[in-house]
């Protein structure tokens, strides 16, 4: 469960925003990419 609106960074990719509340979230990225979790800035 999320507290607060999150960002899902993919590094050199973009990122997604996953709003407050109870979600799942499957990623597969490519080798290499980094996936960085943080507070929401939109």
């Amino acid at each position: 469960m999320v507290n607060k609106k999150t960002d899902l960074v993919f590094s050199g990719l973009g990122w997604i925003t996953i709003p407050e509340g109870p979600v799942t979230v499957t990623a597969y990225v490519p080798k290499g990419v980094r996936v960085i979790k943080r507070e929401a800035i939109i």
